[in-house]
């Protein structure tokens, strides 16, 4: 992410078209779903569900409860 930070990352074909997300975009979100998840007392270990269509905000998320362990 950080190598290639305006390159695109995730395209996803929405009501709205298509919406395009670079790199630098999705690794905000994904320190920002981390920092969601972490202020709620998700810990390294914990399981986790996403329940969502596909979007940028799901790779968002998923990656940041990664981040998580």
């Amino acid at each position: 992410m950080r190598r290639f930070p305006d390159r695109l990352a995730v395209s996803v074909r929405g009501d709205r078209g298509i919406e395009r997300t670079t790199y630098q975009q999705l690794d905000a979100r994904a320190g920002a779903a981390t920092a969601f998840l972490a202020a709620r007392g998700v810990v390294a270990g914990d399981r986790c569900v996403l329940l969502a269509e596909n979007s940028d905000r799901w790779c968002a998320a998923y990656l940041g409860i990664l981040r998580l362990g």
